[in-house]
């Protein structure tokens, strides 16, 4: 016996294999697909905006360290 649990198949239209036959249903599809973008740029964005902090941070100290040891 499994406990793995079994979830559904994906339907064919969420995986972008499928083109929707009706006005309202390919509606849909846009609406989703742009909402996807919207998601997926924010998150693009939010990694780049943190890896410039961690980054200007890291770097900021190793200055810092490297104008004490000049100056020491």
């Amino acid at each position: 016996m499994s406990t793995k649990p079994e979830f559904p198949d994906i339907p064919s239209i969420a995986k972008g294999t499928t083109i929707p036959s009706s006005a309202l249903a390919e509606y849909e599809y846009k609406e989703l697909k742009q909402e996807y973008e919207r998601k997926r740029q924010f998150r693009h964005d939010w990694l780049i905006a943190s890896f410039s902090a961690l980054s200007g941070a890291v770097f900021g100290f190793l200055t810092s360290l490297i104008f004490w040891l000049i100056e020491k």
